[in-house]
This record gives C-alpha cells, sequence and structure tokens, in this order.
C-alpha cells in the first residue's frame, strides 16, 4: 500500500469554491439568495478539507500498520480500528491512533521529536472543522457541516470559515502532513 499525500483535487475545489465566494459576495442583487449562496459555499469547503484530511490521515495509519505490523490478525485489528473512526478531530483521533499504533512509549518519543508538527496540524484542522461554543455547549463544526442541513438562522451555520481561510490551513496541513507522513512512515 502506497501513501499518496495527493492534494491535487481537494486544491482545485477549494479553488473553485473561492472564487465562487468571491464573486457571490460581489453581487449587488438578492442579498438574501446571495447569502444562502455563501454560507453553503463555506459549509462545502469545510466538509472538503475535513474529507481529506480523514482520508490522508487513514492512508498514513493503514500505510504505517501495512509495513510495521507483521502478526496478520494484529494488522488486520489495528486496520479495522483506524477504518473504524471517523471525524475530523485531532485530539480525539490523530494522536490516540498514533499512541495505540506505536506505542506509548513510541509516542512520547515520537511526540517529543515532532510536537511542534502535530500540534500545528491539530490546530489547523481545529480552525477549520473544530469546537465552538454554541448556546452553552461545545458543537464540532465538521459534524455540523456534514450532519446537517443548511439554515443560515441558526447560530451554527453563521461559523463556518470562508474558503480562502479554509485554503489556507488545507496548504499549511499540507505541509506539515508531508513531514508527519515521513516521520511516521520511516518511524
Amino acid at each position: 500500500m502506497q501513501t499518496r499525500l495527493t492534494q491535487e483535487h481537494v486544491y482545485q475545489a477549494l479553488k473553485v469554491l473561492e472564487v465562487r465566494y468571491n464573486a457571490t459576495f460581489r453581487k449587488k442583487t438578492n442579498a438574501l439568495k446571495n447569502q444562502i449562496e455563501l454560507g453553503l459555499i463555506c459549509k462545502l469547503s469545510v466538509i472538503e478539507f475535513c474529507g481529506w484530511i480523514e482520508v490522508i490521515v487513514d492512508e498514513i495509519l493503514l500505510h504505517y500498520i501495512s509495513q510495521n505490523i507483521v502478526d496478520v490478525q494484529t494488522s488486520e485489528a489495528a486496520k479495522a480500528k483506524v477504518k473504524k473512526v471517523h471525524g475530523c478531530d485531532p485530539e480525539g483521533n490523530l494522536k490516540p491512533l498514533l499512541r495505540e499504533l506505536i506505542g506509548y512509549r513510541g509516542y512520547a518519543k515520537y511526540y517529543g521529536k515532532y510536537s511542534t508538527e502535530l500540534d500545528l496540524i491539530c490546530n489547523s484542522i481545529n480552525r477549520v472543522g473544530g469546537m465552538i461554543n454554541i448556546n452553552g455547549h461545545q458543537e464540532r463544526l465538521r459534524n455540523i457541516a456534514a450532519h446537517t442541513n443548511y439554515d443560515q438562522s441558526l447560530p451554527t451555520q453563521q461559523h463556518f470559515p470562508t474558503p480562502s481561510t479554509v485554503l489556507y490551513e488545507f496548504r499549511v496541513v499540507h505541509a506539515l502532513l508531508k513531514k508527519l507522513r515521513k516521520h511516521i512512515l520511516h518511524y
């Protein structure tokens, strides 16, 4: 299994969404329709970014398993665990899976060397699809985007970042994930 840190498709999708957002933002007609369209564009950019992150992290971890765990039963159990995880939650998914795969001692050693990169990845992901406070309780923006229909009157729908913000975070995360992948696969 070869991991590929593909970016072209999601980058192109985010660029199209950015262009569409900017064009819609400049329109002077039908303000309500424009607001709805802007909200949907922002929501879609969050979904694209978070979906890409989920796929890439899965690929990195599955590649690590296939290269480092030789026992078939253990390997299959580890792969099943990775495939079962869903949602773009770096603190709840990425770090715990890394700890489980390379062990607590290995994770402590790895984290000691690469904590900056891992923390920057987590911070970028959280800026796009992370937790927000809505009416006194925490909601994950990625889950709101993926599991609700768009309704601009809901306070949760007003927190989606613009496509240009998502594109910026995408560039940051892509570069950092390349480093993370290299270090994990050569761990």
